[in-house]
């Protein structure tokens, strides 16, 4: 049995048990997701049953992403960038830190043949999923939205008011968690994105207002499964490659 976790505070609406469940299929053992749902006082306990080997490695979310780094050895270059980790494993008996996230977009590029170094791209939000959208589009035309462009302190280089968004850009990315959960919510004004490609990191329901109100929507599931591939990479050092049939499975499982 493979063991591993993800760390968070309430966290039982996660699907990330299901995913590695899924993925067992790839491996001679069963992958086991555990959900460590936690008070922040417990954090340094819970990674110590990673030292141990309790653990492979553990998955970190809110609100433990920056919280947990203090309690590690080394971060990677992705993890540094962002400024906040996402997943932990052991590697020559130090506890590291990554940003998956980064990972599961990439992910979601490759696997639905988006072109983008052309293309003016617009991400909804300035926190951590938006700082992982830095990264990959960091040499590209991107900018940024944020609620309150007057008191913004960040290090993004283009940052705009939602009252200043209209439907110039190409690629409009929603990083904000509106829209979980929910069929009527979107970020935005519909009317922007009809003609425009959209890429939402929120993945339930698959089919938020922002991925079908747009010309071409792509849903945060794909996220999910990219970021849980390449944590199996770190904990493993495995790598999956999926056939588009097998890719289709797992986004009708996760979403049903």
């Amino acid at each position: 049995m493979i063991k591993i976790a993800l760390t968070g505070k309430n966290i039982s609406y996660s699907k990330s048990p299901l995913l590695y469940s899924l993925l067992s299929k790839y491996f001679k053992d069963e992958i086991v997701c555990d959900l460590i749902d936690i008070e922040e006082d417990q954090l340094e306990l819970t990674l110590d049953k990673i030292r141990n080997k309790e653990y492979l490695g553990t998955s970190v979310t809110i609100p433990y992403k920056e919280k947990v780094i203090k309690y590690l050895d080394s971060l990677t270059e992705k993890a540094k960038f962002v400024g906040a980790v996402n997943c932990v494993y052991l590697k020559e008996g130090k506890l590291i830190g990554d940003n998956t996230d980064i990972d599961g977009l990439e992910f979601l590029l490759n696997n639905n043949n988006i072109s983008y170094h052309d293309k003016k791209i617009i991400c909804l939000g300035t926190g951590g999923a938006a700082k992982s959208t830095k990264y990959v589009f960091r040499n590209d035309n991107l900018t940024f939205v944020t609620r309150n462009k007057d008191n913004y302190k960040g290090d993004f280089a283009k940052v705009i008011s939602y009252q200043e968004l209209n439907d110039n850009y190409d690629i409009y990315i929603n990083c904000t968690p509106i829209g979980t959960n929910s069929t009527i919510d979107c970020p935005i004004d519909t009317n922007i994105i009809k003609d425009k490609i959209t890429i939402d990191f929120v993945y339930k329901p698959k089919n938020t207002l922002f991925v079908t109100k747009s010309r071409l929507g792509i849903s945060g599931v794909d996220i999910l499964i990219g970021q849980g591939l390449s944590a199996l990479n770190n904990y493993l050092d495995i790598k999956i490659k999926l056939s588009l049939n097998e890719l289709n499975e797992l986004r009708e499982e996760l979403t049903k």
